[in-house]
């Protein structure tokens, strides 16, 4: 886990915008490019494409082509860029808004809380390689 390519750490909140007051990261997040296949596990379970932001410890900020409501339940294969393994983790939609861009594409950007899990060993995986 040590060949992860680090990159600098994320700021705070988008370029022009003071970070949130109610802000409750315990983490840092860092800007880490990557793509992730996630699955919503309510029925029907729909499957969508996306790509990683930034990521910390306890978290990962995507985008993707649809938005998903706050408090959907997801399970996320991560793959992060330099790095040869996946990542399976499960975790909730805490935040979700249109982004700002010239594509004709509308994207939106999700902030995803992952759900601790005791006996899923890339769930540690995750949190040693981004707390460390």
């Amino acid at each position: 886990m040590d060949n992860i390519k680090r990159t600098e750490e994320a700021p705070p909140a988008q370029a022009g915008q003071a970070q949130e007051p109610n802000d409750r990261r315990d983490f840092n997040r860092m800007r880490t490019p990557g793509n992730v296949l996630l699955r919503v596990k309510t029925p029907p379970g729909t499957i969508h494409d996306a790509k990683l932001v930034d990521v910390s410890a306890s978290g990962v900020n995507i985008t993707l082509d649809e938005a998903i409501d706050i408090g959907t339940e997801i399970q996320l294969a991560v793959k992060l860029q330099d790095h040869n393994e996946h990542f399976f983790v499960t975790g909730i939609v805490a935040r979700t808004s249109p982004m700002q861009n010239g594509d004709a594409r509308e994207k939106f950007q999700l902030g995803v809380e992952l759900r601790y899990e005791k006996n899923n060993p890339d769930f540690h995986d995750w949190r040693a390689l981004f707390i460390a």
